[in-house]
């Protein structure tokens, strides 16, 4: 079976993320259409379900290079400085329309934050590039959501790192999670 369709939208404002795909394919000789459509709301807070800190949507254009993130040294949509106790969500674009031109994301060489399941520097995951729909980039994404009341805990180990590896990757991340 194969997705055929995803949609994803993202209101920070409100605090919800709505995110669906439909299954399409075939078993048995038979043919599937299966939707499998979640939505997590989170309202205003600390607890499960709950955030009170949105990051700005960070975007740049990695040059065969990497960056580092810290989750404790951010900002939100207003120049804010905030500084994350638990990631509730993440959402990590790759605008590339390029095959191949994946954008990594692993842990850092410095204070590695293991929210994201990777703690050593050569773990790493690919967000795939885009497509060119036309004039609009529809980008890859990837989504980690951990809407307990504990999410991915930051400490320590807080930073993460983008690899565009030798190509040009623009890419955007968001957080969205608590400051307790």
């Amino acid at each position: 079976m194969a997705y055929n369709s995803v949609a994803a939208t993202f209101p920070f404002p409100t605090g919800s993320v709505d995110a669906s795909a439909t299954v399409n394919g075939v078993v048995d000789n038979k043919n599937y259409s299966v939707p499998t459509p979640a939505r997590v709301t989170f309202g205003l807070g600390t607890g499960a379900l709950k955030i009170n800190l949105i990051s700005k949507l960070y975007q740049a254009s990695l040059v065969a290079t990497t960056a580092v993130i810290d989750l404790t040294a951010l900002l939100d949509e207003w120049g804010t400085a905030i500084n994350f106790a638990r990631v509730k969500g993440i959402v990590i674009y790759n605008f590339a329309t390029t095959p191949g031109f994946v954008l990594k994301v692993g842990a850092a060489g410095t204070n590695p934050w293991d929210g994201l399941a990777v703690t050593a520097a050569s773990d790493k995951f690919k967000v795939p590039p885009g497509y060119l729909n036309g004039p609009v980039v529809v980008p890859g994404f990837v989504m980690v959501g951990a809407p307990d009341a504990a999410g991915l805990v930051v400490g320590t180990p807080k930073n993460i790192q983008l690899d565009s590896g030798a190509n040009t990757v623009p890419y955007g991340i968001q957080f969205f999670g608590a400051d307790a």
